[in-house]
């Protein structure tokens, strides 16, 4: 008798306890839903501008090396928490004249050599850029270089320096006319890098960095640009070099060419 009460007693208890807690349920209510988004947008700018333009004179001797009279400035202009910069070089229709009077882009040199037997290293003598053909080389400097004047600790390369040479820094290109920019998005292939398009000679120059942020570890990877950060993060001093072609067609004399570097910011973290 004494078991049987205890087991009744023990399932009153268990049965009262479920019908509070059936009791004690809140009705249903209404709700929102929120669907937020995040998105940003990739971008650089040159000397504060989409499009800077420089001009080169040449002396007409084959294979000179020439540089701008300074060094530009490219900027993350980016919303986005960083980005890689790609590297493109193209050659556009000559000012003011057909298509088929432009240079071709050489772009199978490797440094564009110059120290071979030419101990000024003020022109090309090995791997050199052909008869209308011209070699383009970029070096990205400190960040904290403003218009540096080519030459100097706080610029860029001079235009005979070795460092052209013992850095990555020969862009390559598609190849044939370019009326419109392509996007390289392959690996690493005319990425800024630590080993390519990084002056290295020129790194830490006035506390600035010629290598890339690496942002939070990613190697590569740029920050936006803020001009309240000591180290410049975001911005970059740009050194170019062209290679003259051995010499140029008579169609060809004298008609400006443009070459045109174009710097992209993709691949958004």
């Amino acid at each position: 008798m004494n078991k049987l009460l205890k087991v009744v007693i023990v399932m009153a208890v268990a049965c009262m306890c479920a019908r509070q807690v059936q009791a004690a349920a809140p009705a249903y209510s209404g709700h929102m839903d929120l669907i937020v988004t995040m998105s940003c947008t990739a971008g650089v700018h040159v000397d504060g501008v989409e499009a800077s333009t420089y001009t080169i004179a040449s002396t007409g001797l084959g294979g000179a090396y020439l540089v701008p009279d300074s060094s530009a400035t490219v900027k993350n202009t980016s919303t986005c928490a960083s980005s890689l910069w790609q590297l493109l070089v193209a050659t556009m229709a000559p000012i003011g004249a057909a298509e088929s009077t432009g240079w071709t882009h050489h772009s199978g040199i490797l440094g564009v050599a110059g120290t071979h037997n030419n101990p000024a290293n003020t022109a090309c003598l090995y791997n050199c850029p052909d008869a209308n053909e011209y070699g383009f080389q970029a070096l990205f400097a400190s960040s904290m270089t403003v218009a540096g004047a080519y030459g100097t600790a706080n610029g860029c390369p001079a235009a005979s320096s070795t460092d052209w040479t013992s850095n990555v820094s020969t862009i390559a290109t598609r190849g044939g006319w370019a009326t419109t920019d392509t996007r390289i998005t392959t690996g690493t292939a005319n990425t800024y890098w630590n080993s390519q398009y990084t002056w290295t000679q020129g790194a830490n120059t006035l506390g600035g960095l010629s290598q890339p942020d690496n942002i939070n570890g990613n190697l590569g990877y740029m920050g936006p640009y803020n001009a309240g950060n000591a180290t410049g993060v975001g911005q970059r001093a740009l050194c170019t070099r062209v290679t003259m072609p051995k010499y140029v067609s008579a169609e060809m004399n004298g008609k400006p060419q443009v070459i045109r570097l174009s710097i992209f910011a993709t691949q958004s973290l």
